[in-house]
């Protein structure tokens, strides 16, 4: 880097501006290949994306069409089946080796015999052939053994191209289900060895399930589709295909019918976590793009391919244009670059000389440049820079002294202020003192009031507490003068019975002198009882009004008390908030100190500063000084 500022800076330009040009051309290019390269991949993904969807689209249709069309030829069967005359069933039997079309077991089975207008129907090919004239499909009678559904007409073809009379369906499969319950199956089946799209219909004889009419068109049986897929080709050699999960090509160009289980392609089509997407794998030896979608109605994947070669042509033109433009840009940006420069280093040279003379602190100096680009108006700018310089050093000069002498000014003031402040502080503090007293007495009234106002409620409770027993004791008192009001009673009436049975003793002589003693000490206690519970009345009736009298005065009593307590409650609420009210004054006054502080101590650094601004005025003065504004001082002599 060292050598580089060495260089002259025409050619230190053409060196740095023709290096970062090419480094960005090349970047850009770069940039442009990979993301031309990323779109036309990416256009690539969405089209042939798209193509296998349509594929899979038109095949999809297709077999709902060859359903559709199954459906209507079922009709067809029917109607010719039946239009033949009823079904006889003969009393000899007719032998079959029954085979398992799932898993090929065989058993021996006897099954009557069944004509139609005197021709037997166990092996006769005339009627199922008759309909596959009728409709183009494949045609099966069955009839019902244990275990299953025989065919014992059909031109239903095993691998060897024979038909598969006395092949059945056992009972476990979906459509033996769909029969037996007396409804019609229509859809995918699996038939002998392969799967067809068909139409089952049972045969009633006597209002039982007794047979099948089946009528079915292979599933792959896509004449009609190959021909589009032969017909699509992509890029240069590309082309669509389709393969069965056991790696069968059911449609490619070359290899149809070939099984390719083994191969990378359809291996990585069957460990592949989705049914649709993107694979690359090698294809006699050329790279390859697969895109895929597994069609589970026929258990097949519909695959477009492309060699990577034949897209990679539209990326490697693509390359090649952006090279050849970078190099033709970078020649012409450097002979562009080359002219710039040497305009520019010419204006540059006289820039230095005029720079050299401005750091020796000549202002007086001027640029000679007449252009009418960037650098001319550069020259006009540098010019008039200098002539403010010249204006702006003078006034610094000037206004260097005004600043010395206003900051000794200003340095006086702040100590008169910071004195001031000073005494403010101490005034503020005796305050903050007499607040935070006032504070602590205003509390203890609000604890003195918050006890007074409990001791009040405890009073008026007890009141009411006493009022209340006062009321029973009343009551209890009446209670016990009715109680000795019975006692009384009972002593008058005891008296009266001493009395009679004195009387009665007095009758009788000597032999009643005994009983007569009794009943006198009878009487005179009787009349002790009575005497005594006169007094208990009298005392009860006296407690009982004492009782009423306390209870009324009690009662009078307590909205005193509780007009008391209401008070107490106001005078605490109050003093709560003269307690709140005197901390704010408190804080308030605090905060004033701490102000009163902070402008003590700025009015002191304001003194500092002053007289730092005056000693650096000075030093700006002596700094100054090494400018040369000799012309311009003899122009303002003149003015």
């Amino acid at each position: 880097m060292l050598k580089l500022n060495n260089l002259k800076i025409g050619t230190r330009l053409n060196i740095i501006l023709s290096s970062t040009i090419i480094v960005i051309m090349v970047i850009l290019g770069i940039y442009m290949t990979q993301t031309m390269r990323d779109k036309i991949l990416n256009d690539t993904d969405i089209r042939m994306t798209e193509q296998v969807e349509d594929l899979s689209k038109f095949i999809t249709v297709q077999l709902e069409l060859n359903q559709e069309q199954v459906n209507s030829d079922l009709k067809v069967a029917h109607q010719y089946f039946y239009s033949l005359g009823e079904i006889d069933i003969k009393e000899e039997t007719t032998t079959y080796n029954a085979i398992n079309q799932n898993n090929k077991r065989t058993k021996k089975v006897n099954l009557p015999t069944w004509e139609i207008n005197g021709k037997k129907i166990q092996g006769n090919t005339q009627i199922v052939d008759k309909i596959q004239d009728l409709t183009g499909h494949t045609v099966t009678i069955f009839q019902k053994i244990n275990g299953g559904y025989l065919r014992i007409a059909t031109n239903v073809r095993k691998e060897n191209g024979k038909r598969a009379t006395g092949t059945f369906i056992p009972n476990s499969s979906p459509v033996i289900q769909t029969i037996e319950k007396g409804q019609t199956f229509r859809g995918r089946a699996f038939v002998v060895n392969d799967w067809y799209l068909t139409a089952y219909e049972p045969i009633r004889i006597d209002g039982s399930i007794s047979g099948i009419l089946y009528v079915g068109v292979k599933e792959k049986d896509l004449e009609q589709i190959k021909q589009i897929f032969h017909s699509k080709t992509y890029f240069e050699s590309g082309y669509p295909f389709m393969v069965d999960d056991q790696g069968t090509f059911i449609i490619h160009p070359t290899s149809e019918g070939e099984n390719h289980s083994n191969a990378v392609f359809f291996k990585q089509l069957k460990n592949s976590n989705s049914n649709q997407g993107k694979t690359k794998y090698m294809w006699e030896g050329r790279q390859k793009f697969q895109y895929f979608k597994h069609l589970d109605a026929i258990n097949s994947y519909v695959s477009v391919s492309i060699y990577e070669e034949e897209l990679m042509v539209i990326i490697q033109k693509t390359r090649n244009a952006l090279i050849i433009a970078i190099v033709l840009g970078v020649l012409i940006f450097g002979l562009i670059n080359y002219l710039l420069s040497r305009t520019i280093s010419k204006a540059m040279q006289q820039g230095v000389e005029f720079a050299n003379k401005i750091a020796e602190g000549d202002l007086n100096v001027k640029l000679d440049i007449h252009q009418k680009d960037e650098v001319g108006q550069l020259s006009d700018a540098l010019n008039k820079m200098i002539a403010k310089l010249r204006k702006i050093t003078q006034t610094i000069i000037q206004e260097a002294d005004n600043i010395a002498s206003a900051s000794n000014e200003v340095s006086n003031n702040s100590q008169q202020i910071a004195q001031g402040a000073s005494e403010q502080a101490s005034s503020v503090e005796e305050v903050s003192s007499s607040m935070e007293q006032m504070s602590a007495n205003i509390q203890q009234n609000n604890d003195n009031a918050k006890q007074t106002e409990q001791i009040s409620n405890e009073a008026s409770s007890g009141i009411e507490e006493v009022s209340k027993k006062s009321e029973e004791a009343a009551i209890a008192s009446k209670e016990i003068s009715e109680k000795i009001d019975i006692i009384n009673e009972i002593a008058r009436q005891t008296n009266i019975l001493a009395l009679n049975a004195a009387v009665e003793a007095a009758r009788a002589g000597e032999h009643g002198k005994g009983f007569a003693v009794v009943a006198a000490e009878v009487r005179k206690l009787a009349e002790r009882s009575q005497v005594a519970a006169d007094e208990i009345v009298n005392l009860t009736q006296n407690s009982r009004e004492l009782a009423v009298t306390t209870g009324e005065r009690m009662k009078a009593m307590l909205p005193n008390l509780e007009r008391t307590t209401s008070l107490v409650s106001e005078i605490n609420a109050a003093s709560t908030e003269q307690s709140g009210g005197a901390e704010q004054i408190n804080r308030a006054v605090q905060q004033l100190n701490d102000v009163t502080q902070q402008n003590a101590s700025s009015s002191e650094e304001l003194a500092t500063s002053a007289e730092e601004l005056s000693s650096q005025a000075q030093v700006m003065k002596e700094a100054i000084s090494f400018f040369k504004v000799d012309e311009y001082a003899e122009n303002k002599k003149s003015e």
